[in-house]
């Protein structure tokens, strides 16, 4: 039967309002905000914008702040070649492509290297810009069991021979759950059966491996194409593939969210160039933040809290069905505390959770106010 749009609309709207399922971020204010410890800016970059905001506003040359047209046509910059080369040495690898985001790294590279005829064998938890890219590639796609080398195993046996290429894609720190992919048993798998090994290193590039270089560092693995995030420990925007002199070519020919989107700004690549050299010097930053980390985990179990942690910087108190988990995010932002809520289709059903990210700029008081707040909140939830 025939639908009003707007009416359907309404309709969908009120069904996710009855099922505490309905989205309604808040708008943040600088100077009225409370404690966040919820947004990926693992070092503390982000949280120190002043130089980006003076290059901002004092600049008055619009090729610093607009891209002007697409990388192939005249938004092409010796500045963005420059970042992409020291991205590339970065990540030992050949060559790089820096992308408007990470989403639009990871949907332009997959649906340009695989097609109709290829297979992609997807980690079941692996970020929604890999399962857009894996949709929008027209490649079969084989989900395996979430961090199983052997389920991966199974399916690259009896089905790897049908197909032209194959690859296996994986994050390498999952962002909610915040565990770590088994790579070396993954590019073990990829050398036996001819497959290709992607890694979204979005939630390590910064925090893990040698000068935080990633996890493929970290555990001695040579993937065949990383994307490394920019919008999280370089505190910036953006994403850039990272790989092989022809995989960055071929990403120029067919990668459609690089080549019909407006440049980014020279101000982006001049901004990654310096933080780079921040990243490669920030072991303290590093050891500061796993260490926070582990701390308010145990904390938080101490005080009769379900906690799920992995070492990484990212920790979940999951607390089950959506309403429960959304109350306890308002208490808190109440108590000066934002933690969001995190809800399906984000995590599996029956897993909504308070995501916990400490930054390496979070003070010992503002660690304290934390524990402190779930401590209250839990007292009154047992009450």
């Amino acid at each position: 039967m025939p639908v009003s749009l707007q009416d359907d609309l309404h309709r969908e709207l009120n069904a996710l309002g009855e099922q505490n399922s309905l989205r309604t971020p808040h708008a943040l204010q600088a100077d009225t905000a409370p404690i966040n410890f919820c947004s990926n800016d693992y070092l503390g970059f982000g949280a120190s914008t002043q130089a980006l905001q003076t290059t901002a506003t004092t600049t008055t040359t619009r090729d610093q702040l607009s891209g002007q047209s697409s990388r192939l046509v005249s938004g092409n910059t010796a500045t963005h070649r420059h970042a992409e080369s020291e991205l590339a040495k970065f990540a030992n690898a050949q060559d790089a492509r820096i992308f408007s985001s990470g989403y639009a790294a990871n949907l332009g590279t997959l649906s340009a290297i695989c097609t109709e005829g290829d297979v992609i064998y997807s980690d079941a938890h692996n970020h929604a810009s890999i399962i857009d890219g894996c949709r929008l590639s027209k490649a079969h796609v084989e989900i395996y069991r979430h961090n199983n080398p052997g389920n991966l195993a199974q399916r690259l046996q009896s089905t790897r021979s049908t197909f032209r290429r194959a690859l296996v894609v994986t994050d390498a720190v999952f962002s909610m759950d915040g565990d770590l992919a088994p790579l070396k048993e993954l590019r073990t798998l990829c050398d036996t059966h001819n497959a290709a090994l992607m890694v979204d290193e979005a939630h390590s590039i910064g925090v893990l491996g040698p000068n935080g270089s990633g996890l493929c560092a970290q555990v001695g693995v040579q993937a065949d194409i990383r994307m490394l995030g920019l919008g999280k420990s370089f505190g910036l925007w953006g994403g850039a593939i990272v790989g092989s002199s022809h995989l960055c070519s071929m990403l120029e020919q067919k990668a459609r969210s690089y080549i019909y989107s407006t440049a980014t700004p020279p101000i982006l690549p001049t901004h990654i160039l310096r933080t780079l050299e921040q990243i490669k010097t920030a072991n303290p930053q590093r050891a500061h933040v796993l260490e926070r980390a582990g701390h308010i985990a145990q904390t938080l179990k101490s005080q009769g809290w379900n906690v799920l942690h992995h070492g990484t910087p990212i920790l979940s108190v999951i607390l089950g069905d959506n309403a429960t988990t959304m109350e306890m995010s308002q208490a808190l932002w109440n108590k000066g505390i934002f933690v969001q809520g995190i809800r399906p289709p984000t995590v599996p059903k029956g897993t909504s959770r308070l995501r916990i990210v400490p930054t390496a700029s979070h003070t010992d008081d503002e660690i304290r106010a934390l524990t402190s707040a779930f401590a209250a909140c839990r007292k009154a939830l047992v009450q």
